[in-house]
């Protein structure tokens, strides 16, 4: 099976809880195997130009990513908590205000997020192409 030594030399140059958290990230569960999902991320990546790092950053970009999502989660959680619990006008239009002074900041996160996301994704696929070829070199 051609796949199988491509997949040892992956958890070779990333351990199994590497390799874990970054497939958890982008949602492993919809897949059977490590290799069904990578081989998804091959076919159904977006390009985006950025330059090819190494593992290891691809990872801790992607787990900041992945705790600055939830950041943004929690504050909107908070706001939207803090709403729910106004009982007075005056309380509700200062929450109310608040959060419209957040949801740009949070808008531009989103964004960010979801350009980082893109650009990570991408040089994974690279970084994986690159295994590849060096197993047919």
């Amino acid at each position: 099976m051609p796949g199988t030594e491509k997949t040892y030399r992956l958890n070779v140059r990333l351990n199994e809880s590497q390799l874990n958290d970054f497939l958890t990230c982008f949602g492993k569960s919809n897949f059977r195997t490590k290799s069904e999902y990578i081989c998804h991320l091959l076919h159904n990546t977006k390009i985006v130009q950025l330059p090819i790092f190494g593992a290891d950053d691809i990872l801790n970009e992607l787990i900041s990513v992945k705790k600055q999502i939830e950041g943004i989660a929690v504050n909107v959680n908070q706001m939207a908590r803090h709403l729910n619990e106004s009982r007075k006008d005056a309380i509700l239009g200062y929450n109310v205000t608040k959060m419209l002074e957040y949801l740009p900041r949070i808008m531009d996160l989103q964004k960010e997020l979801d350009q980082k996301t893109k650009a990570i994704q991408k040089a994974y696929v690279d970084y994986i192409n690159k295994l590849y070829q060096d197993d047919r070199d």
